[in-house]
């Protein structure tokens, strides 16, 4: 039984117990007054005895209650669920499938990133450093050239300039390779004929190589001091 029902049931108990009044033991000179007064103080025994009853009961039950095992409490944390675990926030990365492309400045010939410097004249180690500036170096390689002097011919009419390229015989004289360090060839058919002569043909006098414009922008040999415009390569840039 619950206390609730307990307190109802003593209550309803002491109600009865109030209406029922055990006999009074008169000795026959008492007045109508004080039979009534007498019977009230015996309901209010009654009722004292039955509140002190209710007290204890109460007492006697909440101490059962406090004495009662209590659910066990450890000390272990809680383990979130599956539902509370937090969500990969991983990404992948996106990938480009743009092709590559020139930088600013190039422009793309026969599949070669190249830029030619119009007007602008110097010599050629200048021209290197210029070129080295912009991310890249004179042209050079056979491939490369080749797509240069198409470049270069397209630009000018014969004989209007002179372009300076990344050949030259400065480790071994008579022997011309590119920047690379990969040799050109003697027979190589870059090489011109100019006024009889076989290109090469000017010695340990000259020593860097140019597309001659009187030759139709064939490769020859020439003092590394003049002052000519740089034809510059660079590798393309992912998109």
């Amino acid at each position: 039984m619950g206390l609730a029902a307990a307190v109802l049931w003593l209550s309803a108990a002491a109600a009865a117990r109030a209406l029922v009044v055990p006999p009074l033991r008169l000795d026959g000179n008492e007045s109508h007054t004080d039979v009534i007064l007498m019977r009230q103080e015996v309901i209010l025994e009654e009722m004292v005895m039955l509140l002190t009853e209710i007290r204890d009961t109460l007492v006697d039950r909440r101490r059962v209650t406090d004495e009662a095992p209590r659910d066990r409490v450890t000390d272990e944390p809680l383990r979130p669920s599956v539902t509370d675990a937090p969500r990969s926030t991983t990404t992948t990365a996106k990938t480009s499938n743009a092709p590559p492309t020139c930088p600013d400045k190039f422009q793309e010939v026969d599949g070669v990133c190249l830029h030619l410097a119009s007007s602008k004249q110097m010599s050629w180690d200048e021209a290197r450093v210029y070129c080295q500036r912009l991310g890249g170096d004179l042209v050079h390689g056979l491939r490369n050239a080749e797509a240069g002097q198409s470049l270069v011919r397209d630009k000018y009419l014969a004989g209007e300039s002179v372009v300076w390229v990344g050949g030259h015989d400065r480790s071994s004289e008579g022997r011309w390779e590119w920047l690379s360090g990969d040799a050109i060839p003697m027979d190589s058919t870059l090489w011109g004929i100019f006024l009889i002569m076989k290109q090469p043909s000017g010695g340990k006098s000259e020593n860097c190589g140019c597309f001659y414009g009187p030759d139709e922008y064939q490769l020859h040999d020439i003092p590394c001091n003049r002052q000519y415009e740089p034809l510059c390569q660079v590798d393309h840039r992912n998109g």
